[in-house]
């Protein structure tokens, strides 16, 4: 699985998954201030999955339907760039499927829902 981390993610969280083994590039590498609409774009261009702590990605998967391989919303307040690899490290290894669908991360909690059209 690939994905594409929103400038809102860390760039050590970004190195420590990385060395997991995780294929994992940031949005940065475009440019700084990409809009929305073209992050998800370019995630979905690329075929891979957005990491994001944007919630307005959800205003465009669902009100504007926009294409998407998948994403994955966290939504828990982040302690450091280690807490936020570790977490989603444990989402992937949690089987949850997030192809195909919106997942929320949460601190106690995850929800899946599906965006398919």
């Amino acid at each position: 699985m690939r994905f594409l981390a929103d400038e809102n993610i860390p760039e050590l969280t970004l190195d420590l998954l990385r060395k997991q083994e995780i294929d994992i590039v940031s949005i940065l590498s475009v440019g700084t201030g990409v809009k929305d609409r073209d992050v998800l774009r370019i995630a979905n261009e690329q075929g891979r999955l957005l990491v994001t702590f944007d919630k307005d990605f959800g205003g465009l998967v669902f009100s504007a339907r926009m294409e998407t391989k998948g994403v994955v919303l966290l939504r828990f307040r982040p302690a450091s760039p280690e807490q936020v690899a570790q977490k989603v490290k444990a989402l992937l290894d949690s089987g949850v499927k997030l192809e195909n669908n919106f997942v929320v991360l949460g601190e106690e909690r995850i929800r899946v829902t599906s965006i398919r059209r």
